[in-house]
Parts: structure tokens; C-alpha cells; sequence
């Protein structure tokens, strides 16, 4: 039996090439905002259309179906119905598509057939090593290297920044919240991602990727749930490795909290004071609200991470975070 080939997120994240499916000549549809999206951005790579009932959008020629397309496209944003998914993913899987984007909801979150229909293109990418987001989700925007795979518009143009935080956040629309909320107090964030329904892709594949990019200084994350904690504690060591402080904001306080979370995301959070105690002793920096990642944690973070650079070859870097973060909290810090 052949192995299935290796995910290579790096094709979905700077992506050379990327494919719209599904895009309309109007300007309100989602196709059509995906490809202003990278028109304000000056994306470089080559852009290709598929629709069925348009030659052009433009002065950009159409395809009538993913087959037609080029073999080999890095990415693709998939602007088709629900009940079309699953097909799209396996004529990608076909083409040699690197990533997919699935901006369509109603998969797992709605049980049933659904769920099913979920799994099977969950199976149909991994066969193929396709890095694939979604679905349920808003995409990814890299505004350092200029790559928006979002319909989104209140993304604005793209920003002049080198370095900042990198913020990724399961709940739909709430990453381009949170980094609304750290430019307003002057912290520049260099990427967002919005997982949904994690698929194929977690929190913690885009979090490891994006730490070994310069350009990342601290990673700030919503979760409903980590549904990978081994990854996600390999996660958070590299970054103690690296000197990136990772801000986790992690619903399941209550009831109601994990019922959001799986209304959301079709997760399922499990016991939150267990999970606390093992992200705390591995140094993930916790916050409670959205109120107190904009007011201090991103800031402390960043303010430390040249001070834990500097310590983590010596080893005392990571006693020296743990401690701070527990002191802020007003906590003992976690036994060495």
C-alpha cells in the first residue's frame, strides 16, 4: 500500500499560484471580493477562474471546471455550495492542488450526513496531502507577504509590516476582531487565519508553521478546543525554543461555553481546569477575554520575548517566562 504523500502547508500558506472556483461577475459575491482582495494586495502569483457560466471576469479568462485548470496550483478558494464540496476537493485532489480553502459551514457543526460528508473529504485530502482549511472558516490573510485567501473586505488594503503577531482563531469571524483590537493599541499583527472546523488543518499546524517565520514575534490563539495536545504542546516548546510567547484564549469555562463550541466548530471542549493546568505548566500564556488580550498580554509578551531569546540557550529562559507569566496572574509558577 502506498503511503499517502506528506502535507506541505507551505503551498497553502505563500501560495505561487491560486485558483478562485465559483466566481461571479458581481460584485458583492464572494468569488468576486476574494479577487479584488488580491488585486489590493498586488498578489505577484498567478491567479486563474473557474466558472461555469463565464468566459471572463474582467480581463481574466475562466475555465468552466477545476479539471481544466493547470496541474499543479498551489491554492484554491472554494466559493461553491455545500453539496458541491466534496466533488471540488476530489477534482483538486486530481490536479495536484497544494491547499484548498473551504468557506462553506454546515458540515460537522450540523451531525449527521454532514459530518460524514465532512470526514470524506477529510480522508480525500489526506490521501492526496492536501493542506486543506475549513471548511466553516474565513480563510487566511498574510499581510507581510501579501497573500489574502479571504472573500473578506474588512481586511482593508495590505499593510506595510514586517514583524508583529500572528493571530489564529477557530470562531469564525473573531481573528479579524482580535486583530482589529491589537492595532488599535499599536501592535502590529503580520497574519491571521481562521481554522473553523479543522478538517485536515488545526490551530497547531498553522501555529508551528508560522513560528519558524521571522516575521512572527508572538502567536495570539482562540480555541474552542485543542483537538491535537500533543502538536500543540510540541507547539509551545518550539516556541519556548524560539523565544515566541504564545497568547491562548480558550473558551470552556461553562456549559454554555462548550455547547457554543460545538454549535461553532462541531467541537467538542473537554475539562477546562485539566486542560489549564497542563497549557500553564508547559508556559502558554492564558487569558480569560478578549479584554485582556487587547489591555496587556500581547504586550507583555512581546516586551519579553527579547529577554527569553536571549535566556533560552542558557536554559533560564523558560523558568524566567514561567514565572512572569504566574506573577502577572498572581500564581505560584509551575515546579521546574
Amino acid at each position: 500500500m502506498t503511503a499517502a504523500p506528506a502535507i506541505d502547508i507551505s503551498r497553502l500558506m505563500r501560495p505561487r499560484s491560486i485558483a478562485i472556483v465559483g466566481i461571479s461577475p458581481e460584485p458583492s459575491s464572494a468569488g468576486f471580493l476574494a479577487l479584488r482582495n488580491l488585486e489590493d494586495f498586488g498578489y505577484s502569483g498567478a491567479v486563474h477562474l473557474v466558472s461555469r457560466n463565464q468566459t471572463n471576469i474582467g480581463s481574466r479568462a475562466c475555465v468552466r471546471a477545476i479539471d481544466d485548470l493547470p496541474e499543479g496550483i498551489d491554492a484554491a478558494m472554494l466559493f461553491i455550495p455545500r453539496a458541491a464540496i466534496e466533488d471540488a476537493v476530489a477534482a483538486c485532489a486530481r490536479r495536484g492542488v497544494g491547499g484548498v480553502v473551504i468557506f462553506a459551514a454546515g458540515f460537522a457543526e450540523a451531525g449527521g450526513q454532514w459530518q460524514a460528508a465532512q470526514e470524506r473529504i477529510a480522508a480525500t485530502a489526506r490521501a492526496a496531502g492536501l493542506a486543506l482549511c475549513g471548511p466553516n472558516c474565513l480563510g487566511i490573510v498574510d499581510f507581510a507577504h501579501g497573500v489574502p485567501l479571504t472573500f473578506a473586505r474588512q481586511i482593508g488594503r495590505r499593510e506595510q509590516v514586517s514583524s508583529g503577531a500572528v493571530v489564529i482563531a477557530q470562531s469564525g469571524g473573531l481573528a479579524s476582531i482580535v486583530r482589529a483590537a491589537l492595532t488599535a493599541k499599536g501592535v502590529a499583527v503580520v497574519c491571521t487565519v481562521s481554522t473553523g472546523n479543522e478538517a485536515v488543518l488545526g490551530l497547531e499546524d498553522y501555529a508551528a508553521y508560522l513560528l519558524e517565520d521571522p516575521a512572527t514575534k508572538v502567536v495570539v490563539a482562540f480555541a474552542e478546543q485543542i483537538r491535537k495536545p500533543q502538536r500543540f504542546l510540541a507547539m509551545a516548546a518550539r516556541a519556548r525554543e524560539l523565544g515566541k510567547p504564545v497568547v491562548l484564549l480558550l473558551s470552556g469555562h461553562s456549559a454554555a461555553a462548550r455547547e457554543s463550541a460545538k454549535s461553532h466548530t462541531g467541537a467538542l471542549a473537554g475539562d477546562y481546569a485539566v486542560i489549564e493546568a497542563l497549557l500553564r505548566h508547559n508556559c502558554v500564556m492564558l487569558v480569560q477575554s478578549l479584554g485582556a488580550v487587547r489591555r496587556r498580554r500581547v504586550g507583555v509578551a512581546l516586551s519579553g520575548a527579547a529577554e527569553q531569546r536571549a535566556r533560552r540557550r542558557s536554559g533560564s529562559g523558560l523558568a524566567t517566562k514561567c514565572s512572569r507569566i504566574s506573577t502577572i496572574r498572581g500564581e505560584r509558577p509551575p515546579p521546574g
